[in-house]
């Protein structure tokens, strides 16, 4: 009995090192990473935007609640500057980019906010930093939801190689193909580049060769930008949809 005993113990220790169905020691701490590790990686970022901010209103109104709260509490301020930091440095921020984008949808406020835009691009080395944070940010929140009318799916550059566009035009008058009847079926893609949407490629193809995909054109930035990992979950499979693809129908007819 106890020998039969001690065969038991010395099989269950390595069933829990072996186990490929990941039931074992490997297993459940594999899981437990999975678990854990988005935790982490979000309280790492949180603290690391905390910290941002912290920085950023320091800078902002550290100085003059220094001079003035400061002097009032005296030592102790340092230990609660963040509290005046966040309770009343962050409130006048948020009022102040009110106010700044009330201001920019006034006539008087616009002319005011665009003198000072073309007044910093004047600015050598400071412009071309600015212009470029400026097309990244009209892209992600203004262009692309405008000017994108929605997101599809291109075989480029070559045949069998799907690419991501959005469609910028329909029955353009730009038309490569030889044979006019297809003029009212062109359409002008842009094919952004990852992780900088605002460089890219404009293509003009056949209405019926544009594989339509059905996510919106916010998702289809984030999913850019991301490079593939910000994937939306309402998104469709080129596979799902190549059946509309007009070779793929020759293909179904000659198999028929």
């Amino acid at each position: 009995m106890e020998r039969s005993k001690m065969q038991d113990k010395i099989e269950v220790i390595p069933s829990l090192k072996k186990d490929k169905k990941g039931h074992g020691i490997k297993g459940l701490l594999l899981t437990g990473l999975i678990f854990i590790l988005p935790l982490y990686i979000t309280w790492i970022l949180l603290k690391l935007v905390i910290g941002w901010l912290k920085g950023l209103l320091s800078d902002t109104f550290g100085l003059f609640f220094k001079l003035t709260i400061g002097n009032f509490i005296g030592a102790y301020y340092e230990k609660i500057e963040w509290v005046f930091l966040f309770v009343i440095g962050l409130p006048i921020i948020i009022v102040f980019l009110i106010v700044v984008g009330w201001a920019a949808q006034n006539l008087f406020g616009k002319k005011i906010l665009v003198w000072a835009e073309n007044s910093v691009k004047k600015i050598p080395f400071l412009g071309g930093i600015y212009s470029a944070s400026r097309q990244l940010v009209d892209t992600v929140f203004l262009k692309g939801k405008e000017n994108y009318k929605r997101v599809v799916m291109i075989e480029y550059p070559r045949k069998g190689t799907w690419m991501m566009a959005f469609v910028t035009g329909e029955n353009s008058k730009i038309n490569p193909f030889k044979d006019s009847q297809t003029d009212l079926q062109t359409l002008s893609v842009f094919v952004p580049t990852t992780p900088n949407p605002t460089s890219g490629f404009l293509v003009f193809v056949k209405k019926e060769e544009v594989v339509p995909v059905d996510i919106s054109v916010e998702d289809g930035l984030k999913l850019i930008i991301s490079g593939g990992i910000l994937e939306p979950s309402a998104s469709k499979s080129v596979s799902s949809n190549s059946q509309s693809h007009p070779d793929n129908k020759k293909d179904t007819e000659k198999s028929e």
